[in-house]
């Protein structure tokens, strides 16, 4: 199992299996999280999971079993109050052939069953983009005109529109953060409503064309936290490539407390030859599912 925000999909079955994909994300207390797929054709385990350890981390894992077979997916937390809602907005998918099994707000255990025992040797199925129906654009920016800043302002005067498509990933604009004078070099989003997500995904574009401070965060704030919480830093000469084009993606946990968010970038460097673009700025949210979701409203 690997631990990750990034739905995958196996596509080294073999004749006569056929992937699944199991995505668990824990609460507060992963330790109390386990799983098995049992194989009711066989009577046999196929697959099993957890305990984990750490608290509020995705962790997914696509793997080939038997085709043409009724599977029994049971997820158990030991202290009986499940991974939603009241220690987090945990959940847990099982993606088997092009159906989505979900859920999380449960007491000691929660399961489905799937397929049948027929006995057919089932050619590998021809793979699919994963497609959970729980993801969500939440908005995306290029920094064209006429929407310039899209769903940004500026944090100072060293952060800046540039309309110049030499320093722009896609048409010919973007967003420029130069040295990091405490609030002049900054780009804020606006108001972002997480209640019903459970994580947010920030993808973006980057390129520094001069480095010679120490580089830039993405940081985040919500209604829950009374200061700004740095996500993740690029560094010079550890994570920047001067003059090339980066893609980032990061994903950050939402609180089951949490209610808005705004997420920042940052220059942190002093030097006036600093320069980072941003370009290209989308961000989605994972939902919960609707039985976990609407438990907040009761």
């Amino acid at each position: 199992v690997k631990e990750t925000s990034n739905p995958t999909l196996t596509t080294g079955c073999n004749p006569g299996e056929q992937p699944i994909t199991i995505t668990i994300k824990t609460d507060r207390f992963p330790d109390e999280t386990t799983w098995i797929l049992e194989n009711i054709c066989t009577d046999t385990i196929e697959l099993n999971g957890g305990p984990y350890e750490k608290k509020n981390r995705v962790y997914e894992t696509t793997e080939c079993i038997p085709a043409g077979q009724e599977y029994h997916f049971i997820i158990v937390d030991a202290y009986a109050d499940g991974i939603c809602c009241d220690h987090g907005r945990g959940y847990y998918g099982v993606l088997f052939d092009g159906e989505t099994y979900s859920g999380g707000d449960f007491f000691h255990e929660d399961s489905h069953t799937f397929g049948f025992c027929d006995g057919t040797d089932f050619d590998t199925p021809t793979p699919t983009p994963y497609n959970s129906p729980n993801w969500k654009l939440i908005f995306s920016n290029d920094f064209e005109k006429p929407n310039m800043w899209g769903n940004f302002r500026s944090g100072g005067k060293y952060a800046k529109h540039v309309t110049d498509e030499d320093y722009a990933w896609s048409g010919e604009a973007s967003i420029m953060i130069q040295h990091g004078q405490r609030k002049k070099s900054l780009m804020i989003s606006d108001e972002i409503d997480v209640s019903e997500y459970a994580e947010l995904e920030v993808r973006f574009m980057f390129m520094s064309t001069k480095m010679r401070g120490r580089g830039f965060s993405l940081d985040y704030k919500t209604d829950m936290s009374a200061r700004w919480i740095t996500h993740g830093e690029w560094l010079k000469n550890v994570d920047i490539v001067e003059n090339e084009w980066q893609e980032i993606v990061e994903h950050i946990p939402i609180e089951y407390t949490e209610n808005f968010a705004r997420i920042r970038f940052r220059g942190m460097g002093k030097n006036k030859h600093d320069l980072v673009f941003i370009d290209d700025v989308k961000v989605s949210g994972i939902l919960l599912p609707s039985d976990i979701s609407s438990s907040f409203d009761e």
